[in-house]
């Protein structure tokens, strides 16, 4: 439902291999995509995000009832949409390495700064907001919100902010990666009461 577009930017990009190069070489000069920036969609990049929140919860709370370990179909389905929303998270990142923020030494910032994040623990916990910290509270903060005026207008701010963005959609990569090579793996704090800060392990 996300995803309705003529061509799809990765059927001509290896994410991973891009990455490696923003990574590690320095003479890696950038993405540059052969179609123009399309118009503003309907589902932007911001509330693509919020679905990607939306599949984390419902991955989160199957994974914790176990209701599904024994079934193979449809353990197929919960492990295809963990699939399709990792490819997601790789087009948002993708898109704005494109379009928005091109320069290499600022996208290896933010990859690295979601790394750091990454290897702290900090997706595998709901957190509460922490100043300086653009990662946490994202999901209370911005994703969580009952009302719908003030989710959109916090998706609003967050489309905004084109380096949380990348953040995010890093850290969604690992978060649906981890769905998918451990079969106990779900973010803490979520749960059929809803999504609450939590700090412990």
């Amino acid at each position: 439902d996300m995803r309705i577009e003529y061509e799809d930017p990765l059927q001509k990009v290896d994410f991973f291999e891009m990455m490696f190069q923003i990574l590690f070489s320095n003479t890696y000069k950038g993405y540059f995509p052969e179609i123009p920036h399309s118009h503003p969609s309907s589902l932007n990049g911001a509330e693509r995000l919020y679905q990607l929140f939306k599949n984390t919860i419902l991955l989160s709370l199957i994974r914790q009832k176990r209701c599904i370990s024994s079934e193979q179909e449809a353990n197929d389905v919960f492990n295809y949409l963990a699939r399709a929303s990792t490819r997601e998270a790789q087009r948002i990142v993708l898109h704005i390495f494109g379009y928005h923020l091109k320069s290499v030494d600022i996208f290896r910032e933010l990859l690295l700064e979601a790394m750091d994040y990454v290897k702290s623990g900090g997706i595998d916990m709901v957190t509460p907001p922490v100043a300086n910290k653009k990662l946490d509270g994202l999901f209370v903060s911005t994703f969580d919100n009952i009302k719908r005026k003030t989710r959109d207008q916090k998706l609003a701010e967050l489309y905004k902010n084109k380096p949380l963005m990348v953040e995010a959609a890093v850290a969604f990569i690992v978060i649906f990666l981890n769905f998918l090579n451990d079969p106990n793996y779900y973010v803490k704090g979520i749960s059929e009461k809803g999504v609450s800060p939590t700090m412990s392990g």
